[in-house]
This record gives C-alpha cells, structure tokens and sequence, in this order.
C-alpha cells in the first residue's frame, strides 16, 4: 500500500515559500518573507487554480504559476483570499513556490480554517469586499 502522508490532496497541510518575478525566469518582485500554509481542498467553491497545480505534489517539489491579479480570485480562493493581501504591484506576475512541508491537518485546524473561510476577509482588509470574501 503506497503511503500518501506526503502528497498534496484533499485535507493536507499544505506548507511553501514562495517568489515572484515579472517573467517565469525571474524572481524580482517583492513578497512576504513568511512561509504560506493552508488546509488543501476545503474550499466552497472546490479546488482551487492554484491548489489544482499542486495536487500529487510532494516536499521538495517546486513550481511556477502564472498569475493575473484580474483572475487572482479564481487562482488563489480562499488560500490567498484577496490581491491586496499579496504584496505585488504587478498586475501579471509569475508565482515561484517550493513545497516545504505537508502533513495531515488535525480536526481542530480544518475547523479553525473553514471557520476563517465564512468569516471572510474582514473590513481591514482594504480590498473593498466589505467581508464578503
């Protein structure tokens, strides 16, 4: 039996670090220096753009994303909830992520993330959503 603790899919705890460059070669565009972690697979709205590239994926593995800030909501979901809250100008960019950990996400953490998900971005998020993301 293989064993799948190590490979994105649904309710994993995904972890990566990430850059991002004006071109797929090219990593100068300035983002948090903060690993990104979340819960695979809990979205309403299903898998994500993003969470679609990362399926089967295991530590180590790494990967370029293109990205258009118009089509960031559909890319990203609930993981990266909206444009604002990702540090880029750019309104085309390319995502460079390197997978650091995944590992099962306790009850306790897909509950507290599907929680944050209704609760929505909240009024200080400056995005104009009001919440409503």
């Amino acid at each position: 039996m293989e064993n799948n603790s190590n490979i994105a899919g649904p309710l994993k705890k995904i972890k990566l670090n990430f850059t991002a460059g004006t071109a797929p070669d090219l990593t100068d565009l300035p983002v948090a220096s903060e690993p990104l972690e979340f819960i695979f697979g809990i979205g309403t709205e299903g898998l994500t753009q993003f969470e679609c590239a990362l399926d089967g994926k295991q530590p180590g593995d790494k990967g370029i994303l293109e990205v258009d800030k118009k089509n960031f909501e559909e890319i990203f979901g609930h993981i990266i909830p909206c444009p604002q809250s990702f540090p880029l100008n750019a309104g085309h960019f390319y995502l460079h992520y390197n997978i650091i950990g995944i590992s099962d996400a306790s009850s306790r953490e897909i509950i507290k993330s599907m929680a944050a998900i209704s609760a929505g971005c909240g009024d200080s998020c400056d995005c104009g959503c009001g919440g409503s993301h």
